[in-house]
């Protein structure tokens, strides 16, 4: 019996630190373009696994000096809009920016 109830304290710790450990693995991106190298003549995917991904992303772009960068998703007919910024030399990881959200038919957005 205390064995069995060992063995559930242990399972749990575990799996907490991996679930812990799994909202920590966004790499650390530094530069003034999360960590890529700056464009060059020759077409290149940008920052593959974090902006671009499976779906189809678009509409991105730096705003206020380098600070934020702005960019979609389109998944399941609808336009998710994410937003980085830089602190330091250190990117933040995306999020989404909930009251962005609309169908397809969306519009190009501005940047200040």
């Amino acid at each position: 019996m205390v064995t069995r109830s060992l063995l559930a304290v242990g399972l749990f710790v575990v799996l907490g630190l991996n679930i812990q450990a799994g909202q920590n693995d966004f790499p650390v991106l530094k530069g003034p373009y999360l960590g890529q190298s700056p464009p060059g003549m020759t077409p290149a995917i940008f920052a593959p696994g974090i902006i671009c991904g499976d779906g189809s992303e678009g509409s991105s772009g730096f705003a206020r000096n380098g600070t934020v960068f702005i960019f979609q998703r389109f998944m399941e007919g609808q336009c998710h809009t994410y937003m980085t910024t830089r602190t330091g030399d250190v990117w933040s990881p995306p999020e989404r920016i909930p009251f962005w959200q609309q169908l397809i038919h969306n519009g190009d957005f501005v940047m200040a």
